[in-house]
């Protein structure tokens, strides 16, 4: 399963050791874009967990601590089924 995290961008070397916290061995990727929330334009960050469907309950963790530091509203999880193999 790939989980998506959606976050406002900020405090983004905390939001990296949340994430290393849960995955200390699991790869994961953190890219920036433009999101809209509410028609207002924010610099957004991203991340990326390719991981079991079982360790959803990491991924909900995760979004919940970074909503906390980032004093959001919302952050938004998204899971995709997937199928990935490293080579």
């Amino acid at each position: 399963m790939l989980y998506r995290i959606y976050t406002e961008k900020k405090n983004q070397e905390c939001v990296e050791q949340i994430v290393l916290g849960h995955f200390p061995v699991h790869g994961y990727t953190m890219f920036d874009a433009i999101g809209y929330w509410r028609g207002n334009k924010e610099d957004t960050l991203v991340i990326e967990v390719e991981c079991h469907e079982h360790d959803r309950f990491k991924i909900d963790a995760i979004a919940s601590k970074i909503k906390t530091v980032n004093s959001q509203e919302a952050v938004l999880v998204v899971s995709i089924q997937s199928s990935a193999r490293l080579y």
